[in-house]
C-alpha cells in the first residue's frame, strides 16, 4: 500500500481520519470506563440495547442533513470544524465528570459528540475518492476505515487502563477525555494542510459511468433543477435515500455491511453480559479484561484484513469479496461465540480475529461499490444514509440478543442461519449488475 501514501492529500486525510478516532475511542473507553463497569451500576441486556440506541440516534436524526452539509461545503472545511467543535464538546465534558455533574447534562454532552464523529466518518468516506486514482479505491478503502476502526479499538480498550494508571475514580476519567481534546486538536490542524478544494465535492463532475447514478440522472431534485425549477430542501435532503433505494449494487453493497453490523452486535451483547456474570466470581478487573482481550484481538482482525481485503477485492472482484466475507460472518461468529458460552473462553479469542477479518472484506468491497457507482455530487448523502443504517443494524442486533436471553445458543443458529443465506444470495446478485455499474466496479479493480 506504499503507492497509496505518495498521495499527499490521502497521507492527511489518513492521519486525520486516525487521530480523531483515537479521541473518539478515547472518549468512549474512558465514559465506559467510568460507568458501564463499576459494579455499582449494573445494566440489563435491554438497557445496554437502548444505550446504543440512544448513542446512535442524534445522527440518525441530523444524518440526512448532514450529508447533503457534506455534498455543498468543502469537506475540508467541515472534517476541520467537526474536530474543532469535538474538542470543545471534550473540554465541558470532562468537566462534566470531574465535578460529577448530573446526566442530564452530561449526557447531550456525549451524544452531540457522537454525531459529530458521524459526520466526520461521513466526509471522510465521501472524500477518499477524491485523493486515489479509481485502481486505488480498494486499497485506500481497506486502510483508512479498517485502519480507523483499528486505532478506535485500541483507544477505548487503553482508556480505561489509562484512567486507572492515573488513579481513580472521576478525576482519572477527565483525563482520559482532555487527551481525546488534544487529539481532536491535532486532527484539526492536519487536515487543514489539504488544498482547499482537492476534497470535493466537485459539483461538475461527469456523470458518463455514474448514478445520480450509472448514467442515469440523479433523481427527482436534477429533473427539477434541469427544468429550472429549484430543487426544494427535503428533495436535495433525501437525495441520498431515494438515490441508494433505486441503484441495486450500491443498496445491496450497504445491506451486506449492515447484515455484519447486526451479527456483531448480537455477539457485543452477549459478550458484555458474560463478562458482567463474571463480576461477582472474579471482579470487575477480570470482566473488563475479558471484554478488552476480546476487543483487541477483533483489531488485530482488522489490521490483518486491511492487509488481505484489497487483494481479496482485485482478484474476485469486490462483490465477491463482501459475500465471502458475509458468509465467513455468519459461519464463525455464531458457532465460536456459542462454544465461548458454553464451553471455554479461549473460543472467543480464538473467533475475535474473524469480526475484524471479515469487516474489512465487506467494508472495502462495499465501499468500493458505493464509490463506483455513485456520483462524487450527492455521494455525501449517500454515505450519510450508509451510516445510519449501520447504527440501526447494530442496534437491530443488540436487540435481537437481548430478546434471545437466556435461549442465546438458538438465537445464534438463527443468527448463522440468515447471514449465510444473505451471503449466498448477494453472490449471486453480481449477474443484475447493469452494464454501466459493471463498468464502473471493474475500473476499481
Amino acid at each position: 500500500m506504499r503507492h497509496l501514501l505518495r498521495h499527499r492529500a490521502f497521507r492527511l486525510l489518513l492521519s486525520a481520519r486516525l487521530l480523531g478516532q483515537i479521541g473518539d475511542g478515547l472518549l468512549q473507553g474512558g465514559l465506559v470506563g467510568y460507568s458501564l463497569f463499576s459494579p455499582e451500576k449494573q445494566a440489563t441486556a435491554w438497557g445496554i440495547a437502548g444505550a446504543f440506541a440512544l448513542i446512535g440516534m442524534p445522527y440518525s436524526v441530523l444524518g440526512p442533513f448532514a450529508g447533503l452539509l457534506v455534498d455543498r461545503l468543502p469537506r475540508r472545511r467541515v472534517i476541520a470544524a467537526g474536530n474543532t467543535i469535538r474538542a470543545a464538546l471534550a473540554v465541558a465534558i470532562s468537566m462534566c465528570v470531574v465535578r460529577d455533574a448530573s446526566y442530564a447534562l452530561l449526557l447531550p454532552l456525549v451524544l452531540l459528540a457522537l454525531a459529530v464523529n458521524r459526520l466526520q466518518l461521513t466526509a471522510h468516506a465521501a472524500s477518499i475518492a477524491c485523493t486515489v486514482h479509481a485502481r486505488e479505491r480498494a486499497e485506500a478503502n481497506a486502510l483508512v476505515p479498517t485502519l480507523g476502526s483499528a486505532v478506535s479499538a485500541g483507544a477505548t480498550v487503553a482508556a480505561p487502563v489509562l484512567a486507572r494508571i492515573w488513579g481513580e475514580g472521576a478525576a482519572a476519567t477527565g483525563h482520559v477525555i482532555q487527551v481525546a481534546c488534544a487529539v481532536w486538536v491535532a486532527a484539526a490542524l492536519v487536515i487543514l494542510r489539504v488544498g482547499p478544494m482537492v476534497l470535493g465535492p466537485h459539483p461538475d463532475e461527469a456523470d458518463t459511468d455514474l448514478p445520480g447514478s450509472a448514467g442515469q440522472p440523479a433523481a427527482a431534485a436534477t429533473t427539477k433543477a434541469a427544468s429550472g425549477q429549484p430543487p426544494s430542501m427535503a428533495s436535495q435532503v433525501w437525495l441520498g435515500f431515494t438515490t441508494l433505494r433505486r441503484v441495486g449494487s450500491a443498496r445491496r453493497a450497504v445491506t451486506s455491511l449492515a447484515l455484519h453490523r447486526a451479527v456483531f452486535g448480537f455477539t457485543l451483547l452477549l459478550t458484555i453480559m458474560h463478562a458482567r456474570a463474571q463480576i461477582k466470581d472474579s471482579g470487575a478487573l477480570t470482566s473488563l479484561a475479558l471484554v478488552a482481550a476480546v476487543g483487541g484481538l477483533a483489531a488485530a482482525g482488522t489490521l490483518v484484513g486491511a492487509v488481505v481485503a484489497p487483494r481479496l477485492a482485485h482478484r474476485i472482484g469486490p462483490v465477491r469479496a463482501s459475500s465471502a466475507g458475509l458468509l465467513i460472518a455468519g459461519t464463525l461468529l455464531p458457532l465460536g461465540w456459542w462454544l465461548g458460552l458454553t464451553a471455554s473462553h479461549v473460543w472467543f479469542y480464538a473467533s475475535a480475529p474473524s469480526i475484524g477479518l471479515t469487516y474489512a472484506a465487506i467494508r472495502v468491497g462495499s465501499d468500493t461499490v458505493v464509490q463506483s457507482v455513485i456520483a462524487d455530487r450527492i455521494r455525501g448523502r449517500v454515505f450519510s444514509v450508509y451510516d445510519i443504517v449501520m447504527n440501526t443494524s447494530l442496534v437491530v442486533g443488540l436487540c435481537a440478543a437481548a430478546s434471545s436471553l437466556p435461549q442465546q445458543s438458538l438465537g445464534l443458529l438463527v443468527c448463522g442461519l440468515l447471514i449465510t443465506a444473505a451471503a449466498a444470495h448477494y453472490a449471486r446478485s453480481e449477474r443484475r449488475l447493469t452494464d454501466a455499474e459493471r463498468l464502473a466496479i471493474s475500473a476499481a479493480r
